[in-house]
């Protein structure tokens, strides 16, 4: 898995997230956990995806190899579904229907 960091602009101006880039696309880890747990019936997803893969590159490095693990399951079998989500035309929504 390739990491990069990528902005996005917001109502709050500018944030650098961390991404995974996978077949031509970079996609934001963070939200992915996210939207991973929230499809596992996780009752804080975003909360715990801050924790398991956090969004600043500096604080994804800090949690090591836990930070690894959870972004390379959501490629994976065990991942979310469907396989090859990340490929979809439109992309998933959040547990707070962001996108």
């Amino acid at each position: 898995m390739r990491l990069c960091t990528f902005e996005v602009s917001t109502h709050l101006g500018r944030h650098s997230r961390v991404g995974a880039f996978r077949d031509g696309r970079i996609i934001d880890l963070n939200f992915a956990t996210a939207w991973h747990l929230s499809q596992q019936g996780e009752s804080e997803p975003q909360h715990l995806a801050n924790a398991l893969a956090p969004s600043s590159m500096l604080e994804f490095l800090r949690a090591g190899l836990r930070a690894l693990h959870t972004s390379e399951q959501l490629f994976g079998s065990a991942g979310p579904h469907p396989p090859d989500w990340w490929k979809l035309e439109t992309p998933p929504r959040g547990p707070n229907d962001e996108t």
